[in-house]
C-alpha cells in the first residue's frame, strides 16, 4: 500500500515508523532539517514541500495513495491538505486537529469536513485514556475478541496486589482463564509456569469473556479514587477535568496550573472543579495542595520532564495511582525505570485509529497495548491455510508471537493445550514487537489463502 504522511513531527514520524517496514511510505516536512533527520529514520521517502501545496502532494502521489495523513501542527493545513488529497483520489485520508470549534456539529465547514474519512482530536483521544486509568487503576487495556467470546484484559500490578510474589502456575483463574503473558523491564514474553510475578509488572490475563467477573483478579476490582490532582492546566488538562466531572460527578478533580491567567479561565469554565495557581513540579506547593484523601495523580502538562518530575514529585508525597502522559520514547523509558508504568502516549493513540483505516489485513485488524509496540490480533482460520494441524501454544508461526486463547464452536481454549488447530477456529495472538516485515509476508501468503482477521476491539 501506497501512504502519504504530512507532517513529520512527532506523530507523523510514529506513523512512518509503524508503516515503512510493511508499506511504500511517503513523508511530506517542509523544514528541510528535520527532513534530512526523516530520512534517516524511516524506510520510506522523505519530500521536502508544503503539504498544503497541490504541486507538493501531487508530487508525493497522493493521487494513488491507499491512504493520505495529515499530520502538521495547523489545523487549517490539515484540513485542507485532506480533502486536496481526496481531491485528487487518495482512497482514504484522516486529519489530526486541535482546536475543538472544529469539532462542533454547527461548525460553519462542517458539512465539508465529512469528505474527510477520519477527524483525530489527539487532546480528546489522550483525555479518554487518562480518565480510563483514573476510573480503573492499574488498567492498561480491555479488549474483546469473537464476537466478545474472549477477553484480554492488561493491567500493571500494583505494590499491594495479592499476585506479587505468586508463580504463574500458582494462580487459581475459573473458566479457562490464563497469564498469557508479562511484560517487565520493557520485554513482553510468554512467561514460565514458575515465573514469579512483581509489582510493576504488565499482566496479560486472557479469558472466557462470558465469566469475566469470576476470572478477574482483585488488581481489577478497586474502588473509586475520592481526589484527583491534573497537573497542567492547557486544553488536555482542562478536557481531563471536564470529562471526569460529567463521567464521575461525586469525584473530587482538581487542576493545578503554573499560569495565573489560564487557571482563572478554566475556573469559570468549568465551576465543578477546583483550580489553584502554583507549578507541580515544586515540592512546596503540591505538598500543600495534597491530603488525606488524593488517591490519584495525573501529569498532563504540554512538557515531558515537567510531567515526570512532577509525577516523581508526587509519588514521594505517597499518592498511589499516578498517570503520566509522556510524548516522546525517551521519556517513556525514563517513568518507566522510575517505576511510574501508567502512561498514556498521545501519538500512539492516534497511530492506532489511523491504522484502522488501512485495508487489507493485517493492518486495520490489530490493537496496540498501551505504548506500544506490542500488537493483539485475532485470526480466523480456513482449510487449506499453513496454520491447520499446528498445536495451538506450541508451534511458533512467527518470531516471538504469543498465543492467547482458541475459541472452537463457541468453546473457549486457554494456551498451553496443544489442541491441534482445525479450519474454522478462532485465534488470538500477541505479538510483542509489532508485525515485522516477514510477520507481514507471511499474513500476506496465508491473505491468498483468505485467512480472515478481526481487529479487538475494547
Amino acid at each position: 500500500m501506497r501512504i502519504v504522511i504530512a507532517g513529520g513531527g512527532e506523530t507523523g514520524k510514529e506513523l512512518a515508523v509503524l508503516l515503512s517496514a510493511t508499506h511504500e511510505v511517503v513523508v511530506i516536512e517542509s523544514c528541510c532539517s528535520r527532513a534530512d533527520w526523516l530520512q534517516q529514520q524511516i524506510d520510506g521517502q522523505v519530500l521536502l514541500g508544503d503539504a498544503s501545496s497541490l504541486q507538493t502532494l501531487l508530487a508525493g502521489g497522493v493521487s494513488r495513495a491507499d491512504l493520505f495523513v495529515a499530520a502538521t501542527g495547523v489545523d487549517e493545513i490539515n484540513l485542507l491538505a485532506a480533502l486536496t488529497a481526496k481531491k485528487l483520489g487518495s482512497s482514504r485520508a484522516a486529519a489530526c486537529l486541535k482546536q475543538p470549534d472544529y469539532w462542533e456539529e454547527n461548525h460553519l465547514l462542517r458539512a465539508e469536513f465529512k469528505a474527510v474519512d477520519i477527524l483525530l482530536h489527539p487532546i480528546m483521544l489522550t483525555a479518554q485514556a487518562v480518565v480510563k486509568q483514573i476510573v480503573n487503576p492499574g488498567l492498561v487495556a480491555s479488549l474483546n475478541f469473537v464476537g466478545g467470546r474472549v477477553a484480554l484484559v492488561v493491567f500493571t500490578l500494583a505494590k499491594s496486589s495479592p499476585l506479587v510474589g505468586q508463580k504463574v502456575q500458582q494462580l487459581e483463574l475459573p473458566g479457562q482463564a490464563a497469564v498469557c503473558a508479562v511484560t517487565r523491564g520493557g520485554e513482553t514474553k510468554a512467561r514460565s509456569r514458575d515465573f514469579v510475578l512483581a509489582a510493576g509488572d504488565q499482566v496479560y490475563l486472557i479469558g472466557d469473556a462470558l465469566r469475566r467477573q469470576q476470572w478477574l483478579p482483585p488488581q481489577e476490582q478497586v474502588r473509586l479514587p475520592q481526589r484527583v490532582l491534573i497537573g497542567g492546566g492547557s486544553r488536555l488538562g482542562e478536557q481531563i477535568a471536564d470529562l471526569l466531572g460529567k463521567e464521575v460527578p461525586d469525584l473530587e478533580n482538581v487542576l493545578l496550573d503554573h499560569e495565573l491567567t489560564r487557571c482563572e479561565k478554566v475556573a469559570e469554565r468549568l465551576p465543578q472543579s477546583q483550580v489553584f495557581h502554583g507549578e507541580t513540579a515544586e515540592h512546596t506547593f503540591l505538598s500543600a495542595v495534597v491530603n488525606a484523601t488524593t488517591d490519584c495523580f495525573t501529569a498532563a502538562g504540554d512538557d515531558d520532564l515537567l510531567n515526570l518530575m512532577s509525577a516523581l514529585l508526587a509519588k514521594s508525597l505517597g499518592i498511589q495511582n499516578i498517570i503520566v502522559v509522556a510524548r516522546n520514547h525517551s521519556s517513556q523509558i525514563a517513568l518507566r525505570t522510575a517505576e511510574l508504568h501508567n502512561i498514556v502516549a498521545p501519538k500512539t493513540l492516534v497511530a492506532e485509529q489511523v491504522l484502522r483505516l488501512l485495508q487489507p489485513p493485517p493492518w486495520q485488524n490489530f490493537a496496540i497495548i498501551g505504548c506500544g509496540p506490542v500488537q493483539a490480533l485475532e485470526v480466523v482460520v480456513q482449510a487449506g491455510m499453513p496454520l491447520i494441524n499446528k498445536r495451538f501454544g506450541k508451534d511458533r508461526l512467527i518470531d516471538e508471537m504469543i498465543w492467547g486463547a482458541l475459541v472452537r464452536q463457541g468453546r473457549f481454549t486457554a494456551p498451553f493445550t496443544a489442541e491441534r488447530i482445525q479450519a474454522g477456529d478462532h485465534l488470538v495472538l500477541l505479538l510483542p514487537h509489532g508485525l515485522s516485515a516477514a510477520g507481514a509476508s507471511l499474513l500476506a501468503e496465508e491473505k491468498r489463502n483468505k485467512v480472515q482477521f478481526r481487529l479487538g476491539r475494547p
